[in-house]
């Protein structure tokens, strides 16, 4: 990727919805929530559709690692949490994220809202047996169960 384009694609990427529209993106390709920012941007800049796509789900995978590291760090700092838990949760959640999101993007909604509340009961039951208490409002991804889900 030529790499005059990395920044604007990475602030266009941070914006999401905002970038894509901006961009006048006009169809969304259902395969995952990045695809139509990633063909708008492969268009706009004359872009290998695939390698924006690839660029984008990994600046947004690693966005959402990093906010869950601090979110974590933070209990940890406040004594909520130990750093041996921190380390459990960020376990377990990655072990959830791949039994239940791995195929995500081939799911229908219904099977990503069953796989939602599922990841949501087996955390939380994980939780409590590993005495686990994080009181958090749904889950360890915050309000929005899926936001750090993969």
């Amino acid at each position: 990727m030529n790499k005059k384009y990395l920044v604007p694609i990475v602030l266009i990427g941070a914006t999401g919805i905002v970038g894509a529209s901006i961009l006048g993106a006009s169809q969304v390709n259902a395969q995952t929530p990045l695809s139509g920012l990633a063909t708008a941007l492969a268009q706009k800049f004359n872009l290998n559709t695939n390698d924006v796509q690839s660029f984008l789900e990994s600046y947004r995978q690693s966005h959402l690692q990093d906010a869950l590291k601090a979110r974590l760090d933070k209990m940890v700092t406040n004594g909520k949490i130990t750093t041996s838990q921190e380390s459990a949760i960020i376990t377990e959640i990655d072990a959830l994220r791949q039994k239940y999101f791995a195929n995500i993007a081939n799911m229908s909604d219904t099977d990503k809202k069953t796989a939602f509340q599922n990841a949501k009961v087996e955390f939380n039951n994980w939780a409590n047996q590993n005495n686990i208490k994080l009181n958090l409002p749904i889950g360890p991804w915050g309000t929005r169960f899926g936001h750090f889900i993969k």
